[in-house]
């Protein structure tokens, strides 16, 4: 290793560049000479990192204790390094832009059997955050600019705070495939902490009522939802064109999403070969299952929904004679919108007794509610909805405050009280300033009051006195 200041001339004069410049010979023992610093003895320590670089690459050793210094070097040096070999494997990517490496990452997903909206969403959250801070190589990601980032979203109304989170999600996804894939030493996202929702907006839950007006509305619309319905966003084409759904075609969805439970995710990809019937002797539908797939379920497990008989039975003339891999329902994007336009049009409220906004995902609510009503326990409500957990089951069951509304009038008539009397029982107002010359005691919210012990009103020996509301 040699330092060394190369020359130049300019205007008929030589002269010495600036900045010192370090000479080795490579693995493949080629001479080369990459730009240090200005300061010499941190050119030295490159030149000696390089040389120990070299050393295990010549040698085929592990790299993972050279991993933080490389992610250190500036992209020009990295690029150069990759060229010559001196960063085999993964590593070599170190330079490559963050666009490069979100599209590698986004190949991965789509290699985990992962769901194309899933992925679509998760890569557009990563590059939308890596825009707005700036970031266009790896070594310029911080997590502090990160999070000031979203504060200003949050704060200007761009971003929920649930949204917020989840793009927190995605970049530590993100940063930990890095990490995995040897492309990184650290990921700078581990510390990314997500905010306490507290703009959380429930959903509702629909009445039997409510249901059964929506669906009649449905099968006496004749206009048809889809695409035409809902302007595309300003620079994104136009997608999903060729699904859209008549009023009796909502109508059997909505029943489907209230009765089954199944999100509009999971709807929207359901195929006909994954109903099965259960038939009786006679070969007539008493039953049946619809199983959902790994890839359909948010929680990544398998589920089979069960199907009660007279819907099942309307499931068979819908699908009758149409191939497994077709369709089972063509449910447009933004079922969301498309409720609400069928709520407006069969005049029926966009929110529920407790002032909750009616989604579609209220189906979801209702059914477990309407379980739970019927008085199924959590592990029947969970073969229905699919729910791991007993605290899932209890947040989409919306029964609690009617249950505490019932109980609360089972509660014993008491005396009533007036709360706006005094207390004469001391002789003296409370209320009032202390007459004695003491300072009187602040109390929250109140006016100075002073205190009976510091009075001599009480005595602590005595037996308390029975207080006398005038």
């Amino acid at each position: 290793m040699q330092l060394m200041k190369p020359t130049y001339t300019t205007n008929g004069k030589t002269r010495h560049s600036g900045r010192w410049h370090v000479r080795f010979r490579d693995h493949l023992n080629t001479r080369r000479r990459v730009p240090a610093f200005t300061d010499k003895r941190a050119s030295v320590k490159l030149g000696e990192k390089l040389e120990l670089l070299v050393g295990a690459v010549r040698a085929g050793g592990d790299l993972a204790e050279h991993r933080e210094w490389i992610d250190g070097l500036p992209d020009g040096l990295c690029s150069k390094l990759a060229e010559w070999g001196l960063l085999p494997g993964a590593m070599q990517y170190r330079a490559a832009p963050l666009a490069q490496h979100v599209e590698d990452y986004r190949a991965f997903m789509l290699a985990r059997n992962a769901s194309d909206a899933h992925v679509d969403l998760r890569r557009a959250r990563v590059m939308d955050l890596f825009k707005g801070c700036g970031f266009h190589s790896w070594r310029e990601i911080k997590a502090a600019k990160i999070e000031q980032w979203l504060a200003a979203e949050r704060r200007a109304g761009r971003l929920k705070m649930q949204t917020s989170n989840h793009y927190v999600t995605a970049v530590r996804a993100f940063c930990t495939w890095m990490v995995d894939q040897d492309r990184a030493a650290s990921s700078p996202a581990s510390r990314l902490a997500k905010v306490t929702v507290t703009d959380q907006q429930g959903f509702g839950v629909f009445t039997v009522e409510q249901v059964e007006q929506l669906l009649r509305h449905c099968q006496q619309a004749t206009d048809v939802w889809g695409y035409r319905q809902r302007k595309p966003r300003s620079g994104k084409p136009r997608a999903d064109i060729t699904r859209f759904s008549t009023g009796p075609q909502r109508g059997f969805v909505y029943r489907l999403a209230a009765e089954t439970a199944m999100r509009a995710n999971t709807i929207r990809g359901l195929t006909v070969g994954q109903v099965r019937f259960d038939r009786d002797e006679n070969g007539i539908v008493v039953g049946g299952v619809i199983r959902t797939s790994v890839g359909q379920q948010k929680n990544r497990k398998s589920h089979d929904v069960p199907l009660r008989c007279s819907f099942a039975q309307l499931l068979e003339q819908q699908i009758g004679g149409k191939a497994p891999a077709m369709r089972l329902v063509d449910l447009p994007l933004h079922a969301a919108e498309m409720l609400r336009a069928d709520l407006f049009n069969a005049k029926l409220p966009m929110v529920d007794a407790d002032d909750l906004p009616l989604k579609f995902h209220s189906f979801r609510a209702t059914c477990a509610t309407w379980l739970g009503e019927a008085g199924l326990d959590a592990a029947g409500i969970a073969a229905v909805t699919g729910h791991l957990t007993r605290s899932m089951v209890d947040h989409y069951t919306h029964r609690t405050k009617r249950l505490g509304r019932e109980a609360i009038e089972q509660l014993p008539e008491l005396l009533m009280t007036g709360t706006a009397g005094r207390c004469t029982e001391l002789g003296k107002d409370w209320a009032s300033r202390a007459t004695d010359g003491r300072k009187p005691l602040r109390r929250k919210g109140g006016a100075h009051v002073p205190s009976p012990f510091k009075t001599g009103a009480f005595d602590r020996s005595a037996t308390p006195p029975s207080f006398i509301v005038a």
